[in-house]
């Protein structure tokens, strides 16, 4: 885009040159008239110089005889055929220009001047000679200030792709529990050292709060499964940017969802192994030997060595990553990463649900974790992730746990060794356990007591994997929220009913969520990614707190 002739234009770049070499040619030619100017008019001093210095005893004696300096300057220009310009600059010279060094200087300067005159004429009377004075100061121009190529040229334009355009940097990405996404560059907050008070983190209101929180590439995916076995994509940069005190914008504004449909799950992927053809795409792959596990008797302890068991998940993790689903019906699905590979605007089909079931935990894992699912009538299993044979994207999954009437699945995660397992139940009360405490056994089974619900207690509404550095965020009903710290909940064993959480104050009030949440300030939890995702190092380098 330029402006030719007053008007703005998109020029290619043959004309774009062209217009510069015009800008070029009036530029000089200006200069060139200017400087041919300048030039007369020191030739008509000179020239008048070198009459006075010819006549120099005349001319002193006619301005001795003078009576004023307007006197000697009419007799001048009478007598010696001088213009007024010429007159005055005689007057003005000084007598130390009389000498006979001075006169060979103005004589000389003369010279100068005239061939300078003749030079500039022909400038402006030859376009080529003009033309050459372009090319000349041009090469000037190259020899001061020109420097190596920075920038490399690789293919065509073509080539070049919207996110190509796109800086890559780090960017803090929260999701609200009512569905609100927003990102901000991680440089915006500045660090902090322990004990640090934060910045302001995102505008929520009374009944919203953060529930997730993540740093990931402006070139990374955001995988965004729903309730209803969907998959959408979209890249980080996609994602609107707001202030830190802002609130965001409803993901549903960014992906297409049905009227019963609900955001299931988020999660951060840095790219997605090379899209090959997965040819299970719409059935489940044979079963493997390994898989191979008979549900009948499945509460039994396996009987794997360790040795052989450890083997086993460096196998399949090898052979990850996957994305591990599990159903509110108990069912549970293993999916390899590179299946999600071929990203559609409009969405996947990431498995395939009944209609009285839908996606209760999406979770991307390595491939050698173990998985525990926790119900609502408190019990739990705990399961090798290698006993679920990796299946394509539009099968339904294979029995996670056998499920009594009336009974659903709450939650599920990844076991991660020293972690605790909290539960919540309706009416305000939870524990934390051990994941050691929940003896591994065959998926399929009915599992083991979790916690013990009844009247007190109520069904369970969430099952969270915590450590004694997390908060949990619970909500009911009625809308009420409290952040509690989890190490404010005692360890207890895996067979029992709990303390008292949150106290319910409201008639018919009753606990329906609680989740794993990030600090209220996102320039601590962004810290904390971060220095995560570096290799845990504490602030000032040293390890962690407790290692040595």
């Amino acid at each position: 885009m330029a402006l030719v002739d007053g008007q703005p234009r998109t020029l290619g770049l043959k004309p774009i040159l062209e217009r510069f070499i015009a800008h070029r040619r009036d530029v000089v030619t200006r200069r060139t008239r200017y400087e041919l100017r300048k030039a007369k008019e020191r030739e008509h001093i000179l020239l008048g110089y070198k009459i006075a210095l010819d006549h120099i005893d005349e001319i002193i004696a006619l301005i001795k005889a003078s009576a004023s300096r307007d006197e000697a300057s009419q007799k001048l220009q009478s007598f010696y055929a001088l213009s007024e310009i010429q007159a005055k600059a005689i007057l003005e010279m000084q007598l130390q220009r009389l000498t006979g060094l001075e006169k060979e200087k103005i004589v000389s300067e003369l010279a100068e001047v005239q061939a300078l005159i003749t030079r500039l004429s022909a400038i402006l009377s030859s376009e080529k000679l003009l033309l050459d004075v372009i090319k000349d100061e041009l090469r000037e121009v190259k020899n001061l200030f020109a420097d190596p190529r920075r920038t490399e040229i690789q293919g065509e334009a073509s080539d070049l792709s919207d996110e190509d355009l796109i800086a890559e940097e780090d960017m803090v990405v929260t999701f609200s529990h009512q569905g609100y996404v927003k990102r901000n560059p991680v440089s915006l907050y500045r660090a902090q050292r322990r004990g640090g008070r934060g910045k302001a983190g995102a505008g929520t209101t009374d009944e919203d709060f953060i529930e997730q929180i993540f740093v990931a590439s402006t070139h990374a995916y955001v995988l965004i499964f729903t309730s209803k076995g969907r998959i959408f994509w979209l890249k980080v940069h996609e994602l609107p940017q707001a202030g830190r005190a802002a609130r965001g914008k409803a993901i549903v504004n960014l992906v297409a969802l049905a009227q019963d449909e609900k955001i299931a799950a988020l999660l951060p992927v840095k790219e997605l192994q090379g899209a090959k053809k997965e040819e299970d795409d719409g059935a489940e792959v044979p079963e493997e030997p390994a898989a191979a596990a008979e549900e009948s008797g499945a509460e039994d302890e396996v009987e794997e060595t360790e040795a052989t068991r450890v083997a086993a998940k460096a196998m399949q993790a090898a052979a990850g990553p996957y994305i591990v689903f599990v159903t509110q019906n108990g069912l549970i699905k293993r999916t390899k990463l590179q299946a999600f590979a071929r990203p559609r605007p409009s969405g996947l089909k990431a498995l395939s649900i009944e209609e009285n079931d839908e996606l209760v935990a999406v979770m991307h894992a390595n491939g050698d974790e173990d998985v525990i699912i926790g119900t609502a009538q408190g019990m739990a299993i705990r399961f090798d992730q290698k006993e679920v044979r990796h299946m394509g994207r539009a099968a339904f999954g294979v029995k996670g746990i056998t499920l009594e009437a009336g009974d659903k699945v709450v939650g599920a995660e990844l076991a991660n060794p020293g972690a605790t397992l909290f539960t919540m139940t309706e009416n305000g009360y939870g524990k934390r356990t051990a994941i050691e405490e929940y003896r591994l056994t065959h998926r399929g089974g009915k599992g083991v007591i979790d916690i013990k619900t009844g009247e007190r207690n109520g069904n369970v509404v969430a099952v969270l994997q915590v450590t004694d550095a997390d908060q949990v965020m619970i909500i009911t009903n009625k809308g009420t929220l409290i952040r509690s710290r989890v190490a404010d909940v005692s360890i207890i064993g895996r067979n029992t009913q709990g303390v008292r959480v949150m106290a319910l104050s409201q008639e018919g009030e009753k606990v329906v969520g609680a989740t794993r949440t990030p600090e209220e300030r996102e320039a601590d939890v962004a810290a904390a990614v971060v220095t995560e995702q570096a290799g845990n190092e504490d602030d000032d380098g040293s390890a962690p707190d407790g290692e040595q």
